[in-house]
């Protein structure tokens, strides 16, 4: 494993659809990242779990937001202060994650990532490792090229997005063709049939070709926010106020869809994998009990 790979967790979501479901002891209302499912640590904790069961806790970063630190100051008491990347502001995960790519990058400019969503409950954590290792070992072997994680459907939900794949680069590697997001049951049916793979969300790649895609795509954002951050040294008003003007920015939508023919795509094993963004999904977890949700 190299000594330059680094775990981004994006942990600044609000999880609007299934908060009134997610609540603390006290009864108050947290986003999904923050809450306990059936009694187990927090999702971010078990996040943070998965992430260092793949690089040493002094590489994981995790970006949060600035009105969630009631929440994430006692789950990160571990992690070295620098490696908490704090949001001014919710602005998408684009952002999220661009945010984190480039505070990284001034640390370990021969930087690689392994990008992890906080709202993922998964039941088999070793078959889900053996799929990071896979996506990390051919983007580090293919230059860094962004290499994502697809899961084979075990339901046709239409509320993912999915992932069109062609042709084997190797017995575990497929080539990206495009995106579907959100589609009618009908097609989510056919895209089953297809062979197609729900997006996790879950991505490994080279610093420098990650960033390459946002430059591509969000040239004057790049900037911004690289010189802002620069300029900052660690005063939070300098990226409030960027923060305050740049517009949201949607990982999938606006950076992935657009460049679908460099990227690739690891099938995972079966692990259980579910994204826990829906009342519905999240109460299949919670074996149909989702009031049970609840901060530790």
């Amino acid at each position: 494993m190299s000594d330059h790979l680094w775990a981004l967790v994006l942990a600044a979501g609000e999880g609007s659809r299934i908060q009134h479901l997610t609540t603390d002891a006290k009864g108050r209302r947290v986003p999904k990242q923050y809450a306990s499912l059936n009694g187990d640590p927090s999702v971010l904790r078990k996040t943070l779990d998965r992430a260092e069961r793949m690089v040493p806790r002094e590489r994981v970063a995790v970006v949060v937001a600035t009105h969630h630190q009631e929440l994430w100051e006692k789950e990160l008491t571990n992690l070295p202060p620098w490696n908490v990347i704090v949001q001014p502001r919710n602005r998408g995960t684009g952002l999220g994650l661009l945010l984190g790519l480039l505070h990284i990058r001034l640390r370990d400019p021969r930087c690689e990532l392994l990008v992890l969503p906080s709202d993922h409950h998964v039941a088999d954590e070793d078959a889900l490792r053996e799929s990071l290792l896979r996506a990390v070992e051919h983007s580090g072997q293919a230059g860094g090229r962004p290499t994502l994680l697809g899961v084979t459907p075990e339901q046709t939900d239409k509320e993912l997005g999915w992932i069109l794949n062609a042709r084997s680069v190797s017995p575990h590697i497929r080539s990206v063709v495009g995106f579907v997001e959100k589609p009618v049951p009908s097609v989510a049916r056919r895209l089953v049939s297809d062979g197609a793979l729900i997006n996790s969300m879950i991505l490994a790649a080279g610093g420098n070709a990650l960033l390459r895609l946002f430059q591509a795509t969000e040239p004057q954002t790049v900037e911004l926010v690289g010189k802002r951050l620069i300029a900052s040294e660690g005063r939070t008003q300098e990226l409030d106020d960027l923060y305050e003007a740049l517009p949201t920015c949607d990982f999938s939508r606006d950076i992935l869809e657009k460049a679908a023919g460099q990227l690739a795509v690891v099938p995972t094993r079966p692990c259980g994998w579910t994204d826990i963004g829906t009342p519905e999904r999240l109460s299949r977890v919670l074996e149909r009990h989702p009031k049970s949700a609840c901060v530790a």
